[in-house]
């Protein structure tokens, strides 16, 4: 898309992946770089427009510098019989080698409908399941580096095979095209060429097969390490949205990659795959906990080993998602009936305790709460909450999750 729309690309890029792609895929053009803010942006875009050079424009906000309109509407005319283009005031003469890709590090932009229609928008934004598939890589390179390499190159030389045979198919095809039909069966170069293409694209097609029964053996073998990277891509959305709770709390993702990579080295060793592959998810886990702490304010910390728990057991399905959103925001409506005692129990916690009793793991709770209305407002005026004996079956039914919600309701 970015090589190949009919506009200029320009990156939604919070995490920095665009502008690393774009540096990768530029890297040997000689590509100018510059920013909106820079003196020299104009002279910078005008020369990247009169010799044919790649330009990346970075960190851009919502609004782009009007001076770009023509460029990116590519308003080019003739002049004199050359191609040229009006930059403010000036006319300059325009290569068609000219490459524009633009990245903002804005997570949620809001972009005008005139500007979304001179350009191409495309969202870098990493997901659970991309970043996922990039700690997978990371992983099987420095546990398997083996499996990795062959995956790599039977990568590229799949890619290779398949163009070498798109260029014989299209070589098949010019020749047929450019012979004379009454013709055809006397020409022997034709034929011998047609012959030969034939044979290798058989040969070429044998190949492609072979390498892609290869690779999926690859993938069984690199599958075995998919939950040290899914508990990787969890722990990085954990803090990706903390810079809500502060505008300090921002990571990166190459930052973050980085310290993975890490806390893999600094793993201990294990023969047993299993055994490693626990210590793995625990290793990464504590030294993300710690080394985020260290960046937190004391009152924030809390919050986020909550944070961490409850997405941990998120992943591991341990939560039902209808229990979180009561703990967080309690129940959608009132619910009618009479408060047994309202000397200590509230008509909003009484709703709550009638709401909770409709969730599926909490068949019966509103029964018991009303015959043993003694045992649980021991629980209420309980000073503290960390040592609590819930009544009956209620102490061994519910887990530690499941009691907050309780704790919550009255």
């Amino acid at each position: 898309i970015c090589t190949n729309a009919p506009t200029y690309p320009l990156l939604i890029d919070p995490q920095g992946q665009a502008n690393r792609f774009i540096r990768n895929l530029e890297k040997d053009n000689n590509m100018d770089i510059v920013k909106l803010s820079d003196e020299n942006f104009v002279r910078t875009v005008e020369n990247a427009i009169r010799f044919g050079k790649p330009l990346l424009i970075e960190n851009v906000p919502e609004e782009l510098d009007p001076i770009l309109d023509p460029v990116l509407q590519k308003q080019i005319y003739k002049q004199s019989g050359a191609d040229v283009i009006k930059i403010g005031d000036t006319v300059i003469p325009y290569h068609w080698d000219f490459r524009l890709y633009i990245t903002t590090q804005l997570p949620n932009p809001h972009y005008s409908p005139e500007l979304s229609a001179k350009v191409t928008l495309l969202d870098f934004t990493c997901t659970p399941a991309g970043l996922e598939e990039q700690l997978l890589a990371l992983v099987v390179a420095k546990e398997r580096p083996d499996l990795e390499e062959m995956k790599s190159n039977l990568v590229i030389q799949n890619s290779k095979n398949k163009k070498k045979l798109h260029e014989i198919q299209a070589k098949m095809l010019s020749l047929l095209e450019n012979t004379d039909p009454e013709k055809l069966l006397d020409d022997l170069e034709l034929i011998n060429t047609l012959t030969e293409s034939n044979q290798m694209s058989q040969s070429i097609h044998q190949q492609v097969k072979e390498s892609e029964e290869t690779e999926k053996e690859i993938d069984k073998s690199r599958q075995s390490y998919r939950p040290v990277a899914y508990r990787g891509s969890l722990l990085f959305f954990c803090i990706s949205n903390l810079f809500h709770v502060d505008p300090m709390y921002q990571y990166s993702l190459e930052w973050y990659i980085s310290f993975f990579g890490l806390c893999i080295d600094n793993t201990p060793p294990s023969e047993d795959l299993e055994v490693r592959l626990q210590a793995l998810i625990e290793t990464s886990t504590t030294n993300f906990y710690n080394n985020i702490c260290r960046s937190l304010f004391e009152r924030h910390k809390r919050m986020f080993a909550f944070l961490l728990c409850f997405r941990i057991m998120q992943g591991a399905h341990e939560i039902d998602d209808r229990e979180l959103r009561f703990l967080i925001a309690g129940p959608s409506r009132q619910y009618e009936g009479e408060n047994p005692d309202p000397s200590w129990i509230t008509p909003k916690a009484w709703n709550e305790i009638k709401a909770l009793d409709t969730l599926p793991n909490y068949h019966g709770f509103l029964d018991n709460f009303r015959s043993d209305l003694s045992r649980w407002k021991e629980i209420f005026d309980a000073p503290d909450a960390t040592d609590l004996q819930f009544p009956g079956e209620w102490q061994t039914r519910l887990t530690m999750f499941q009691r907050l919600l309780v704790l919550r309701a009255i």
